[in-house]
C-alpha cells in the first residue's frame, strides 16, 4: 500500500495539481487513511498478540495530521519561515507594500 500512497503523490505531481514538495506529505495523508481502514478491519477479527486496533488508528490519525500540517504549511508558505530567512523578506515587501499605500 506505501507503494500506491506514493503513486497517487507522483500523479498529482505529475498531474501539476501540486508542487514537488507535497509529494511526501499527500504521500502520508493516504497511508494516514490506509492505516484507518485497517484499524476497522481489523477491528472486527482482532488477533491475540497483534497491535491493537486502536494502536493502528492512533498511527493512522497521527500521519494525517502530520501530512496534513506539512501539506498546509507548504500551501501558506510558513514552512519557508522556520527552515530561511523568508520571513525577513516577506517583512520587507510587506513593509514597501504599506509605505506605497502612504505615497
Amino acid at each position: 500500500m506505501l507503494l500506491v500512497a506514493v503513486t497517487v503523490g507522483v500523479l498529482l505531481y505529475a498531474a501539476s495539481l501540486i508542487s514537488w514538495m507535497l509529494i511526501l506529505p499527500v504521500t502520508l495523508l493516504v497511508f494516514g487513511c490506509w492505516m484507518l481502514a485497517l484499524a476497522y478491519m481489523q477491528s472486527s477479527n482482532p488477533v491475540k498478540y497483534a497491535r491493537s486496533p486502536f494502536g493502528t488508528m492512533a498511527l493512522g490519525l497521527t500521519l494525517i495530521a502530520f501530512g496534513g500540517a506539512v501539506f498546509l504549511f507548504d500551501l501558506t508558505g510558513s514552512v519557508y519561515y522556520v527552515f530561511d530567512d523568508a520571513h525577513e523578506k516577506t517583512e520587507e515587501r510587506s513593509g514597501s507594500r504599506n509605505e506605497s499605500k502612504h505615497i
